[in-house]
């Protein structure tokens, strides 16, 4: 299944990448989120998990 869409947020970029990238913030905009688990590499680089 695919599913497409878009939300304009008015917001300083900056900002919005604060809160994506912030574990705790993620039950505000993600409906159902339970936790968020790093389980290999290193937080916030490429190719961790």
């Amino acid at each position: 299944m695919k599913i497409n869409g878009s939300i304009e947020i008015m917001k300083p970029r900056d900002k919005v990448v604060h809160f994506f990238r912030e574990p705790k913030y993620l039950s505000e905009y993600q409906d159902g989120f339970v936790r968020k688990e790093l389980i290999s590499g290193e937080k916030g680089q490429k190719g961790a998990a």
